[in-house]
C-alpha cells in the first residue's frame, strides 16, 4: 500500500506539473489513454505467447460481424446528420487535436515525456503487482502475465462505466476475468475485494491529505 501511495503522489505530481506547463485535462487524457491501451496490448501478447493453453474464443462470426456494421453505421450516421455533424467537430475533432498537439508538445522535450512515461505507465504496473500478490496470497496459482492482461481488460471495460473509480465495474470485470482463467470464485472474489481494499479504498483518506497540501501550496 505504501508503494501504491507513493506512485499515486508521483502520478499528483505529475499532472500538476504537466498542468502547470500549459496542458489541460482534455489533453492529458489522449496520452493516458494511449499509454493503458500499449499496456494493455503488451499484457495480451505476452499472456497469449507463454501461456498459450488458455484461451477465450470469441464467436467472431456472430457477434464480431454485427458490431463491426453497427459500428459502421452509427459513424455514418454522425457524418451525415447535422447533430452528428456537430458532435464531431465540437467534441471529437477538438479532442483529437489537443491531444495530439500535447503528444507532440511533450515529445520534443525529454523530461517531460519521462515524466508522462512515469505517471501513466506507473501506476498501473503497481496496481497489476497489488492484485498478482493479491491472488497469490490467497491461494490463486495465475500468472503475472494473466494477472495483467485481465487487470487492463477490466481497466479498460471500467474506464467506459459512468461511475467514479470504475466502482464496481472494475470489481465484477477482474472477478469475471479471473475466474474465467481458471481461479475459483472465492478465491477471485476475495483476492479482489482485499485488492481494492488496500488500492482503493484506503487511499482515499491520503488523497484527502494530499489534496488538501496542494490547495494549501496554491498549486489548485
Amino acid at each position: 500500500m505504501a508503494t501504491n501511495a507513493r506512485l499515486q503522489t508521483l502520478t499528483l505530481a505529475t499532472d500538476l506539473t504537466i498542468t502547470r506547463m500549459g496542458y489541460g485535462a482534455m489533453q492529458l487524457a489522449g496520452p493516458g489513454a494511449v499509454s493503458n491501451a500499449v499496456l494493455a496490448a503488451v499484457f495480451f501478447a505476452w499472456a497469449g505467447r507463454h501461456h498459450a493453453g488458455v484461451h477465450l474464443h470469441l464467436p467472431a462470426g456472430r457477434y464480431v460481424l454485427p458490431a463491426i456494421a453497427l459500428i459502421l453505421a452509427a459513424g455514418g450516421l454522425l457524418g451525415v446528420t447535422p447533430p452528428g455533424r456537430s458532435f464531431l467537430r465540437e467534441k471529437v475533432w477538438p479532442f483529437l487535436r489537443a491531444a495530439a498537439s500535447t503528444v507532440t508538445g511533450i515529445a520534443s522535450d525529454p523530461a517531460k515525456l519521462a515524466l508522462l512515461v512515469t505517471g501513466g505507465l506507473g501506476l498501473p504496473l503497481i496496481q497489476v503487482v497489488g492484485l498478482a500478490l493479491s491472488v497469490r496470497a490467497f491461494g490463486g496459482g495465475l500468472p503475472f502475465a494473466q494477472v495483467g492482461a485481465v487487470y487492463m481488460a477490466a481497466r479498460l471495460v471500467a474506464n467506459a462505466a459512468p461511475v467514479p473509480g470504475g466502482l464496481g465495474a472494475l470489481e465484477a470485470g477482474l472477478i469475471a476475468g479471473l475466474t474465467a482463467l481458471g481461479v475459483a470464485v472465492g478465491v477471485a472474489t476475495s483476492a479482489v475485494l482485499v485488492y481494492r481494499l488496500l488500492t482503493f479504498w484506503l487511499n482515499v483518506p491520503l488523497g484527502a491529505l494530499a489534496l488538501g497540501a496542494v490547495q494549501r501550496k496554491g498549486h489548485v
